[in-house]
């Protein structure tokens, strides 16, 4: 491990770790925040992140994470956000077919990851207070449909 300090100014520094496979750099101050820290192992895609210990408050953060998934032991129970989540251009699964949504068709399944309407249940279902007051129909697989009549 060799480890190098830059000094910035009299109350920041620049701190950066090189081992033989892993690259830690970090704009850490005296107090022991760090900010825009950058990790990466000699293949340049963060599939060692287990490797890194940091300690302190953190500024504006940008995490890549590949190869293409997070695993879960890694993680707490609970993930708390402080403002809206945008999952953009790519199809969203929950535990293979329990919620599945098909961003290209824009497309909800329940049940299915393959979902053929707007919203797609297999499996029995439990409707309240439903209202229908258009022409459009409720319609069951086995032939049957609910309409609304229009007079």
């Amino acid at each position: 491990t060799k480890n190098i300090t830059l000094v910035r100014n009299s109350a920041e520094n620049i701190s950066a770790t090189f081992t033989d496979t892993d690259t830690t750099i970090g704009n850490c101050s005296a107090t022991g925040s760090c900010t825009n820290i950058i990790y990466t192992n000699t293949n340049f895609d963060n599939t060692s992140t287990s490797d890194i210990d940091v300690s302190g408050t953190y500024g504006a953060l940008e995490l890549q994470i590949k190869p293409d998934s997070i695993n879960g032991t890694e993680l707490a129970d609970t993930i708390n956000l402080d403002a809206n989540l945008a999952v953009t251009g790519y199809n969203v699964s929950f535990d293979s077919g329990t919620l599945f949504v098909d961003s290209n068709n824009d497309r909800v399944g329940i049940g299915t990851s393959s979902p053929n309407q707007a919203l797609h249940v297999v499996g029995n279902t439990n409707m309240s207070g439903y209202n229908i007051t258009t022409i459009d129909c409720i319609v069951f697989d086995s032939g049957g449909k609910i309409c609304a009549l229009i007079e």
